[in-house]
């Protein structure tokens, strides 16, 4: 499998680009034979909990790696980086597996969250030379930027060029002047054409590097353009750019060594150009900071595909049915795991049991009717403009579905062991203090919304919401390992009524509503499990446009 780095930016002409791999977010229903189980080797009941779940659902044989991990809740930056990633990409590939995986499925014993990434001196002082190395690129991306721009304005008199001296704002610039270049160029019989051809070859070689050169142009086309010296020496120059083609893929995975870094640096600095030069030193810098880069194992997976990003707060979910674009592949990740050893296999068991029996019971939400936490004020709209989506649901699930609904919308939450015969709940906010109002049904899904009820599950009196959800009984749970902030969320009105629909599994569910990647959020369920699949609660037909479109139909 390869993928964009995320520092090949494209620019008219100046793709810097050597792996170039994007998928469609569009796919089929998740099936057994797309998914690989992954293990901590030292911890049994890991092993031991994936095999079951491997027979239970008939996924192929050999499709768990096992990897080398502490059996603790969390594992560090370099831990990650070194011991989860290298291994499963090995594994996909030698498998020949990397077009057919489509989900992860992480078991108990499996660190559920990466701690901050912490540099060391050395990196500290990469940091500071990268930093300088970027302003020196800029610096010498700038006059070729305004040679660009001349050229632009010789064939377009009505050309402006943009302002700008910023990374990004160059490249919209060369955008812009390039465009209107290839726009305009004259026809080979023009009495310009000849001495345009060798400036628009000196700014291709200047932005992109030879690497862009030798990817636009044959070697005849070099030769009735460059100079007689400068051809002279092409074709071992090639040579030299197809063998940095061949070796930067290697030194793109490596991103946790300081040599291959420093390795990738020398080769793009000789070979794709100023652009290529300073959108590497970004993507560095980005990699090497140290703020926000706490996340949540399964959701940093996703992105198991992706070489250089920043690792410093989220990436956009390019899974989530909002998102339009062409993207690195992204992998769905679900986890079956919970405050026992034995919890992951009675989710097992329970998601079969529903599946095949259809899930029935009672629809709680909680909502708050606006309010803020415990009835707080509600001063910049946040907390109404969230709490309509559980208000939307409740009229969804009362409009279109014979389910009951229990829509409690007081400040307070349910009092405890007060409602009874629950299929799916939603409800919020009760940090870290988890209240057992519900009696749930078999294969139930619930999750409620508050900002640190999966930072653990197995700590001594443990208050959080998803260990507690998942000891009373739910099949299918959503939690934050850390701060997520409340936009990191599934919407309510989004992921059940997905669900209610029996069309789509619980990792397509969860995959198409949670916004975020490389961020904080955890979905634990079986992936396959489809609650409604027998007995759907809701027709397709009855999901708002953007819905039936997530699902695959038709508006």
């Amino acid at each position: 499998m390869t993928c964009t780095p995320i520092y090949a930016r494209k620019i008219l002409l100046v793709v810097v680009c050597v792996l170039a791999a994007t998928c469609d977010t569009a796919r089929a229903a998740l099936h057994a034979d797309e998914l690989l189980l992954v293990v901590n080797g030292n911890v049994p009941a890991s092993v031991k909990t994936a095999e079951f779940y491997a027979k239970a659902r008939l996924v192929p044989d050999n499709r768990i790696v096992k990897l080398n991990l502490p059996g603790s809740e969390e594992m560090t930056f370099e831990k990650y980086e070194t011991e989860v990633i290298p291994p499963i990409r090995d594994f996909l590939r030698k498998s020949h597996l990397e077009q057919k995986v489509k989900c992860l499925v992480t078991f108990y014993g499996v660190p559920f969250r990466v701690g901050a990434k912490q540099l060391t001196p050395a990196e500290n002082d990469e940091v500071a030379d990268l930093k300088q190395k970027l302003a020196g690129a800029i610096q010498q991306a700038t006059p070729f930027m305004d040679d660009a721009d001349k050229l632009a304005g010789e064939l377009d008199p009505s050309f402006t060029p943009m302002a700008g001296s910023t990374l990004d704002q160059l490249t919209e610039r060369v955008n812009h002047a390039l465009g209107t270049i290839n726009h305009n160029l004259p026809g080979a019989g023009d009495s310009r054409h000849a001495t345009i051809l060798p400036r628009l070859l000196k700014l291709m070689a200047a932005f992109g590097g030879d690497a862009q050169v030798a990817s636009k142009l044959t070697d005849d086309e070099i030769r009735q353009i460059a100079p007689p010296d400068v051809f002279k020496t092409w074709p071992a120059r090639r040579t030299q750019i197809e063998a940095y083609q061949k070796e930067m893929p290697a030194l793109e995975e490596k991103r946790y060594d300081p040599e291959a870094r420093k390795r990738l640096r020398e080769i793009v600095s000789d070979g794709f150009g100023v652009f290529g030069a300073a959108n590497l030193f970004q993507a560095q810098l980005d990699y090497l900071q140290s703020d926000g880069t706490v996340s949540a194992t399964d959701s940093e997976l996703a992105l198991i595909w992706w070489n250089y990003y920043s690792r410093s707060k989220w990436q956009a979910n390019a899974l989530n049915f909002r998102f339009n674009g062409p993207h690195p592949p992204v992998m769905m990740v679900m986890r079956l795991d919970g405050p026992q050893e034995g919890t992951a296999t009675q989710i097992i068991l329970a998601s079969l049991k529903a599946e095949k029996e259809g899930l029935k019971g009672r629809v709680v939400i909680d909502s708050t009717n606006g309010t803020g936490p415990g009835g707080a004020a509600d001063r910049q709209g946040g907390y109404r403009q969230f709490d309509h989506k559980l208000i939307t649901l409740a009229d969804i699930v009362k409009k279109y579905t014979t389910a009951p609904l229990t829509l409690d919308t007081r400040p307070t939450l349910l009092p405890p062991n007060s409602v009874k015969d629950v299929a799916l709940y939603c409800g919020w906010y009760s940090v870290r203090n988890y209240i057992p109002a519900c009696q749930f049904n078999v294969g139930a899904v619930g999750y409620h919304i508050a900002s640190f009820e999966m930072v653990s599950l197995r700590q001594d009196n443990e208050k959080g919401w998803v260990a507690g959800l998942l000891n009373d009984g739910v099949a299918a749970t959503v939690g934050a390992v850390a701060e997520p902030y409340l936009g990191a969320f599934p919407a309510p009105d989004e992921f059940f009524p997905l669900l209610m629909t029996g069309k789509l599994t619980l990792a397509e569910v969860y995959w198409k509503t949670v916004p975020m990647t490389s961020w904080m959020m955890c979905c634990i369920g079986d992936p396959l499990y489809t609650p409604y699949k027998s007995n759907p609660l809701l027709q397709v037909h009855e999901l708002p446009a953007l819905l039936r479109d997530a699902v695959g139909a038709n508006p």
